[in-house]
């Protein structure tokens, strides 16, 4: 059995911390009001320019990102996610009813063999350790030869990152890094993406952003425990594994609109990257301006399932930039 202790402060990567769930308001300027689409790559889009709104609107406002929370000491070892992606749209009054979308959702991160010139390198003017980090997502249909992405339903980042600075340390209740910095972002050295069928490209930033292009799930300012027990994350594919249930949530609201954001995480030492299992569920409501917040109406609601299929310690890297 996993030993998850319990302490004042503590890194992320070795245990969670026992902590309560943080409620956001934001105000959002009229004119950053955005519409929802019904493809995958729409959807995505609409979500980069609906949290790029919000980080306008209030920088000091930032989730940090959950995907990745440790790292495993082997390179080459790899974790792949399976899950479902849904979205349906509310349409009251409409003679159709709501309209439902589904697609199937992989995601896998990778930890690469790092050649030896760029196990070391500065950042923020020091010497830190680093390593390659691949991370693909794939969204679409099934098909005959596997999940049928189309031109622009698969997305490919590696970078090379820090290894120490990938951990957010919870004091008092905020999510930061061992400067006491919010861990908002991934922090790299550099890195290249690549986005469907187009060529791969430099990383222009010295962050990944996690959320919404790569994943859904928020790493939250505060999460709680359900129980604070080890439980069995349901990983048929993995077989029994110890994880703790976590569970968060964020509500961003302007005078039209709100997005409440929830997700459940289940984080195991005996999964690689730290993560086992993951539900996301996002609601956005609107009215008119002059209305009240009773009258807030659901127009969409996103829910993703995602859970650990498959690990394996031969991680090969599918694009060959460095």
């Amino acid at each position: 059995m996993a030993d998850f202790k319990q302490a004042e402060t503590l890194r992320i990567a070795d245990s969670p911390v026992r902590d309560s769930t943080r409620l956001t308001w934001l105000w959002i300027p009229r004119g950053r009001q955005l519409m929802t689409t019904s493809t995958p790559r729409m959807i995505i889009r609409t979500q980069v320019l609906l949290a790029l709104a919000f980080l306008l609107a209030a920088p000091s406002l930032l989730s940090a990102q959950g995907l990745i929370w440790s790292l495993p000491e082997q390179e080459g070892t790899w974790v792949r996610y399976e899950g479902e992606y849904k979205q349906v749209e509310f349409r009251p009054g409409d003679a159709t009813g709501d309209k439902t979308f589904n697609w199937r959702r992989n995601v896998t991160i990778k930890s690469l063999v790092t050649p030896a010139e760029h196990k070391r390198a500065m950042y923020r003017g020091k010497q830190e350790n680093c390593r390659w980090i691949e991370i693909k997502v794939e969204t679409g249909k099934p098909g005959e030869q596997g999940l049928d992405t189309g031109p622009g339903g698969a997305r490919l980042y590696k970078v090379l990152i820090p290894e120490a600075r990938i951990f957010g340390t919870l004091i008092n209740n905020n999510s930061v890094d061992a400067d006491g910095i919010p861990v908002s972002f991934l922090p790299i050295i550099r890195g290249y993406r690549k986005l469907g069928n187009r060529k791969e490209e430099p990383i222009k930033t010295k962050v990944l952003q996690i959320y919404p292009a790569i994943s859904l799930l928020k790493h939250y300012k505060a999460f709680r425990p359900e129980t604070g027990q080890p439980e069995d994350p349901e990983l048929d594919a993995l077989g029994a594994v110890n994880a703790i249930k976590w569970l968060g949530g964020e509500t961003l609201q302007s005078r039209v609109s709100r997005s409440d954001h929830s997700s459940t995480i289940w984080l195991s030492r005996e999964v690689p990257f730290g993560l086992a299992r993951w539900n996301v569920k996002i609601t956005r409501s609107k009215k008119r301006q002059t209305d009240p917040r009773e009258k807030f109406a659901k127009r969409t609601e996103t829910t993703v399932e995602m859970k650990a299929v498959a690990v394996g310690t031969d991680a090969k890297s599918e694009l060959a930039v460095q």
